[in-house]
């Protein structure tokens, strides 16, 4: 919400608190992201499947997508770390 210019002597800014279906909903999809990176774990145990492994890395990354894309629509910062994760698995799910 912006507050009015003439209505006080604050600039325009936006107010920061997200919105308690915004913060259901990353909570959601964060926990889709920690379920995906499960999986591509118990996948590397042995015995491996390199087709299931592929898989479980493609979830991981679209679920890697899907978090960062909500949080692009609230209008918050990505994790540099997330950031930095998704593009080495892009790469890894690419190849």
């Amino acid at each position: 919400m912006l507050t009015q210019a003439g209505a006080t002597s604050a600039p325009l800014v936006p107010e920061r608190r997200l919105s308690l279906s915004g913060r259901a909903l990353l909570a959601e999809l964060h926990e889709a992201m920690a379920t995906a990176q499960a999986e591509v774990a118990a996948q590397r145990r042995p015995p491996s499947d390199a087709n299931l492994l592929a898989i479980a890395r493609s979830h991981h990354v679209l679920a890697m997508i899907a978090y960062e894309e909500a949080l692009k629509s609230l209008h918050l910062p990505v994790p540099p770390r997330l950031r930095d994760d998704l593009r080495l698995l892009r790469r890894v799910v690419r190849n």
